[in-house]
């Protein structure tokens, strides 16, 4: 581990813990019991327990204390990353699986969670797995592998940094794969209501009304098709190679899969079926027994047969169209018919006289074709969306894994020199052993004790520590006393503490704490602007060399100049920015005009900030051209000037233009965030400057908080892709399109427009967009029919 970062050794697991730790307290105290399968899998996970009584896990169980770290050491437990930390036991102590192995880490050397991260690592696990010995199903890790394992171990302070980011960052995560679970079923129940509203006629009934033509009816199956059976009831004589002979597995998904057939029929047994029995293409498969109700099109020529399990329609052309007969099997309603005359105990079938009286409500040749064509568009769409679902499921389980390796490189949040190193605490730990007889301390008399271990969330109360280094941060620039106000809670509320005031040479700093692995500091620049109109160009110039910061943000007010498509507290992100002056002039109040070409912001700020707002769940946002100047565009004519002149801006500010020239010649990248706090309505102006800051400063801290704002974006290079691919999916669910019943109600509106604008689909947003022309209110009812 030569590449490792300054203050950072090699250290082996067995010299940082205590293994197999015991506990003693009173039989009548109340502890808690952790069996295996109340401990998770992931870095978050906490473990349930069961109350017990002392005297009834004393023996025969190991024995847990709270901070302990556990990991499993039984197939398939261990494979699966099963281990956490001990939390919350009553009185502190327990006992659990004599499945795991209980490590206790020594106070000052390593962090329980630390550890745990270390445990979570695929490379810890893998070589476990390739160590494993016992019977089959009971095959275990050894103990001295586990002792053995080396880690990479940072100074102690450091440990709690990484392990504070490594929570909030995969707090994230989980909360996206939550949402991307949800997904299936979301899909599941728009395909549902699409089968609803086809067969229903809610689909096509607008476009039916004008086409003139005849009313649905109602008839039996029966009378629509050529022919109902099902499969042969005797077993098929086999053979090794020939016409395949499936079962119900083969149509599971709703599309016929001859390729899962795993026996096979003479072609000479085929011909002396019944040709209702040989399927031809344009026929339906549907199960009868088991599984009932699954639907599939026969939509090849290559000859097969089929168990009895599978009936078999034949729909008669004339009358009924083979994938409209598909669809309707597969609704709701004709499933909820063959279930209900389902006859049996043990396995239920459906008896084919039953599946040939169905009734079902038959529309015209060509309105079913109408039919099929619409749903097989708003299917193919689901079908995509279900791709975008499984790639994105992919990335965000590559995420931890990332996560992980970086931190344990040293790449999650930034050293500070001032640390111990590692070495330091490792030698403690060494001579504590040598003048000790090397037992695990215990936990005694039934309550509470805090001499085993370090609380993982605290800080050694021993070592003094100066103040962490400001520099390399990302400095965040206020001009109003609101805006500054508005920052400092935020931010406070984000860490839990307020912020630290430092002063370098003349000037105030606010270090608002790591935040996306950077140190964040705020520079008010306004205290002294009436007694110089080029202070904030001098106070940033000032605090750009006291701090040589890695990027800088302006954050605060702005106006809006487009009242029909933004309200008060929208946040501005500025792509570029474009000064204006205003003159006297005879005759007139103002003229303006604009100053030098425009500026554009740093475009790896802008990326960042368009991956932020991708999973933003908060005030709408507007990317584009900030027009900054000394006017307010509330005073009469300016915004129909400013509007004429520069017809794509989003907004104006007072003092972008004049922070930006520091940053901008001292090669810094940099980027205005400010939300509108006035907005012309009218004649009248309204406002609200606190909603304003305070939207602004969320969105900031919001990004920030993703990561990749440094300037070498090694802190989260291998993370922002899969965050950005898979934001796409909480992208979705929050615009939400046409996936979830509230939204097929407003289907059409700019929902779908915007949900297809995320998925960069063309082809897809076309298709969609003909629909709802041809279909106006037809979303709408799918609603009713959910």
């Amino acid at each position: 581990m030569s590449d490792l970062p300054a203050g950072w050794v090699t250290a082996r697991v067995g010299d940082l813990i205590h293994l197999g730790p015991r506990s003693d307290c009173a039989d009548d105290t109340v502890v808690g019991f952790v069996p295996l399968q109340r401990l998770g899998v992931t870095f978050r996970s906490r473990h349930t327990f069961e109350p017990r009584l002392w005297s009834e896990v004393k023996k025969g169980y190991t024995h847990i204390a709270d901070g302990d770290v556990l990991l499993a050491r039984i197939t398939p437990s261990f494979e699966n990353g099963k281990a956490g930390i001990v939390r919350g036991l009553p009185n502190g102590i327990g006992a659990g699986s004599t499945e795991y192995f209980v490590c206790r880490p020594i106070p000052g050397g390593v962090l329980p969670k630390y550890l745990l991260a270390h445990f979570k690592t695929p490379q810890f696990l893998i070589d476990g797995e390739q160590l494993m010995s016992g019977a089959v199903g009971q095959q275990r890790v050894p103990k001295q592998y586990v002792l053995d394992s080396e880690l990479p171990l940072a100074p102690f302070n450091e440990q709690k940094r990484i392990t504070d980011k490594l929570g909030a960052v995969l707090a994230r995560v989980d909360a996206c794969r939550e949402r991307l679970d949800r997904v299936p079923g979301i899909l599941k129940g728009f395909r549902r209501a699409v089968l609803a509203a086809a067969t229903g006629g809610q689909l096509t009934e607008e476009w039916n009304a004008t086409k003139g033509l005849p009313d649905w009816h109602e008839a039996r199956l029966a009378d629509l098709c050529l022919s109902i059976t099902d499969g042969d009831h005797q077993p098929p004589p086999q053979v090794a190679s020939g016409i395949p002979f499936i079962t119900i597995s083969a149509i599971n998904d709703g599309s016929l899969r001859l390729e899962k057939a795993s026996r096979f029929v003479s072609s000479s047994y085929f011909e002396t079926m019944k040709a209702e029995r040989r399927p031809q293409k344009g026929d339906i498969l549907y199960s009868v027994t088991g599984s009932l109700g699954i639907s599939a099109l026969v939509d090849t020529d290559r000859p097969f047969v089929f168990q009895r399990h599978l009936a078999i329609f034949r729909p008669n052309a004339e009358r009924i169209a083979s994938r409209y007969l598909l669809y309707v099997l597969g609704s709701d309603n004709t499933r909820e018919q063959a279930t209900a005359m389902a006859t049996g105990t043990a396995q239920l079938t459906i008896p084919l006289n039953g599946l040939r009286s169905l009734a079902i409500r038959v529309p015209p040749l060509n309105e079913q074709t109408e039919i099929v064509r619409r749903v097989e568009v708003l299917f193919a769409y689901a079908d995509r969306l279900e791709a975008l679902h499984v790639a994105a499921r992919t990335h965000v389980a590559n995420l931890t894994p990332s996560l992980l390796a970086m931190a344990f490189r040293g790449e999650l949040v930034p050293q500070d020199p001032d640390d111990e190193p590692a070495s330091e605490l490792l030698e403690r730990i060494r001579k504590a052993r040598e003048n000790s007889d090397g037992s695990a301390p215990t936990r005694e008399s039934g309550r509470r004790s805090t001499i085993a271990h370090e609380n993982e969330d605290s800080m050694p109360v021993t070592t003094q520590q100066s103040e962490p280094s400001l520099q390399s941060c990302i400095l965040i620039v206020t001009a109003a006393k609101v805006e500054a106000r508005a920052v400092l809670n935020v931010f406070a509320k984000q860490t839990g503490k307020q912020a630290n005031s430092r002063i370098i040479g003349n000037k105030t700093y606010y270090d608002l704490g790591i935040h996306g692995a950077v140190p964040v500091v705020m520079l008010h620049q306004a205290v002294l602007k009436i007694s110089s109109p080029d202070y904030a160009v001098f106070a940033l110039r000032q605090a750009i060399q006291d701090l040589r910061p890695q990027a800088v943000i302006m954050c605060g007010l702005a106006f809006g100049l487009h009242p029909n498509k933004q309200e008060l507290g929208d946040i501005l992100i500025a792509t570029q920015i474009l000064h204006y002056e205003s003159q006297p002039m005879a005759g007139l109040r103002f003229h303006q005009r604009l100053q030098g070409d425009r500026t554009a912001c740093s475009e790896r700020l802008v990326d960042r900030f368009l991956a932020g707002d991708l999973v933003w769940q908060g005030t709408q946002t507007h990317f584009g051209t900030v027009i900054s100047g000394k006017l307010l565009a509330n005073i009469s004519g300016i915004r129909h000037w400013l509007l004429t002149n520069e017809p794509d801006a989003v907004g104006g500010d007072l003092d972008g233009s004049e922070s930006y020239s520091a940053a901008h010649d001292a090669k810094v990248d940099w980027i205005l965030v400010k939300a509108i706090c006035a907005l012309p309505d009218g004649k009248e102006v309204t406002s609200n400057l606190e909603l304003a800051a305070k939207n602004a400063a969320e969105f900031v801290v919001h990004v920030l908080q993703l990561g990749g704002l440094g300037s070498s974006g090694q802190v989260s290079a291998p993370i922002a892709p899969e965050i950005s691919q898979s934001a796409i999916l909480s992208s979705i669910l929050r615009i939400q399109g046409p996936l979830s019943p509230e939204a097929l109600q407003s289907a059409s509106g700019l929902e779908i427009d915007d949900f297809y604008d995320q998925l960069k689909d063309e082809e897809l947003h076309g298709l969609l967009r003909e629909q709802r022309t041809n279909t106006p209110t037809a979303a709408r009812k799918l609603m009713a029919l959910q």
